[in-house]
């Protein structure tokens, strides 16, 4: 199945923004939709795979960016690593 995928911006109830990863079938028409929670590494590939495998499915599929915050100081080095990658900073 043909898929269109894209980061959006989403804007919250409180007129901040929030990225999201889409991926819905190509072919035009209604369809049900899933949301994809992230895994504490934000919308990595990992969570970008399952986004696209459930729109194959015939779903369209958004994992939004929940917390765009960084994490902690006191993090490990390998979550904070993991959160630049996942953030793109």
């Amino acid at each position: 199945m043909s898929l269109t995928t894209e980061n959006v911006q989403i804007t919250t109830s409180k007129g901040a923004k929030m990225g999201a990863y889409l991926a819905r079938p190509s072919a035009p028409g209604r369809l049900p939709a899933v949301i994809v929670f992230m895994e504490i590494f934000g919308v990595n590939d990992h969570i970008r795979d399952v986004t696209r495998r459930v729109a194959a499915e015939g779903y369209v599929a958004i994992a939004p960016t929940i917390s765009s915050a960084p994490p902690p100081a006191s993090s490990s080095a390998t979550t904070r690593r993991a959160w630049r990658r996942a953030s793109g900073t």
